[in-house]
């Protein structure tokens, strides 16, 4: 489970430093907003690899799980809600060019947030099934 979220992790840092850097090269409307939460999502990457990491010293762990936590809850929640938002979009549509269209890349790095936010929960927070009942 936890090389599983390593390379999520891995995954999602890496896609968002591509889509940061796309958006401040493209200059899109509101593009310094969407650099910052971009950056957030990159912090949250590397803030769960540093304490997946075998070399993390247990102090350390222990001081940025509260922090990792709360990200992971943020990340689960914005991964789900690009989830719905993507799939609630139509295809692109020639005729109304300036509408929100479905893109795929959102919908990807969506599933992976959600992923890595339910991975890192789990891994963070494991449940024990007694072995008699």
């Amino acid at each position: 489970m936890r090389q599983t979220l390593t390379a999520v992790a891995l995954f999602t840092l890496i896609a968002s430093c591509w889509l940061t850097v796309m958006t401040v090269v493209l200059h899109h409307a509101g593009y310094q907003w969407q650099a910052a939460v971009s950056a957030l999502f990159m912090a949250q990457s590397a803030l769960t690899l540093s304490v997946m990491s075998p070399w993390a010293a247990a102090r350390t762990r222990g001081r940025l799980r509260w922090l990792v936590t709360i990200g992971a809850a943020a990340v689960l929640y914005a991964g789900g809600a690009a989830v719905a938002e993507q799939l609630s979009r139509s295809a692109f549509d020639p005729a109304r060019s300036g509408a929100p269209h479905f893109e795929g890349f959102a919908l990807v790095l969506g599933v992976f947030f959600a992923i890595q936010g339910i991975l890192t929960l789990v891994v963070l927070f494991p449940t024990r099934v007694p072995a008699t009942l």
